[in-house]
């Protein structure tokens, strides 16, 4: 119930009423991240105990493609590569098993060790609500997807982000929902996204070629807000994984 949404997640974990030992000769209950993030790490621990030569980004894709379903299957949505993806799991629930066997069989591929990386700049001082487009004219495979922001009062360093939306939609039709209008982000005075990152991985495996489009909306028609700058980075591979007997 603690747990937030978002197109960043690269999967999900339990992270409730977990046992643990305690130091009173017993045992005890934990919750939260505490619970989550050991056990996706203890996972990692054994994938590179069977395959000492993955890399960072082999262990992510490992992850994904060997995550269990989780919640129902209307929270995923298949991107247009046919990894399935949800803004509350991600790529779904840690199968610890099912990663090592994978990563017992999984080439680490050379190419991976340096990835590809595009970076496109978009300046303006308009109002929202505003539709960008990016066109790409090189062919790589996606794997993160970065958008950097600047929206803020006209004139004003500073102000309310809680009505803020944006989403990024891929040249093969995959929308990400990157924030959508709340109240949580006003709790902080101040807060805003005069200066803001955010992430996504529901366009993994697709193409990077094509024309990327951000909309950034205020749903506080009242307001002044305006885009300042927005900056989009793909990070991409030439090639894709590979298992043993089946290099791609």
């Amino acid at each position: 119930y603690f747990s937030e949404w978002g197109a960043a997640i690269t999967l999900s974990a339990p992270g409730y009423q977990l046992l643990t030992t305690s130091n009173q000769n017993s045992f005890a209950y934990f919750y939260g991240t505490s619970a989550s993030a050991p056990l996706v790490a203890g996972a990692v621990s054994l994938m590179l105990a069977v395959n000492p030569d993955l890399g960072w980004r082999d262990v992510q894709e490992i992850l994904m493609m060997s995550a269990a379903p989780a919640g129902t299957p209307e929270d995923f949505v298949p991107n247009g590569m046919g990894f399935r993806y949800s803004h509350v799991f991600g790529a779904g629930k840690l199968d610890a098993e099912m990663a090592v066997r994978l990563s017992q069989h999984w080439i680490p591929l050379p190419v991976r060790q340096s990835n590809f990386t595009m970076v496109h700049e978009y300046t303006t001082a308009a109002r929202l609500p505003q539709l960008i487009f990016f066109p790409v004219g090189v062919a790589r495979r996606t794997e993160h997807v970065r958008v950097c922001m600047e929206a803020r009062h006209l004139g004003v360093d500073v102000g309310d982000g809680s009505s803020i939306g944006v989403w990024i939609e891929s040249p093969m039709g995959t929308r990400a929902y990157l924030t959508k209008p709340t109240t949580r982000v006003s709790i902080v005075v101040g807060c805003s996204y005069h200066d803001w990152c955010f992430t996504s991985l529901a366009h993994w495996g697709e193409a990077t070629e094509g024309v990327w489009k951000v909309f950034v909306e205020d749903a506080n028609r009242l307001a002044s807000q305006h885009l300042h700058r927005i900056v989009l980075t793909l990070h991409a591979s030439e090639a894709t994984y590979g298992f043993v007997g089946c290099l791609q």
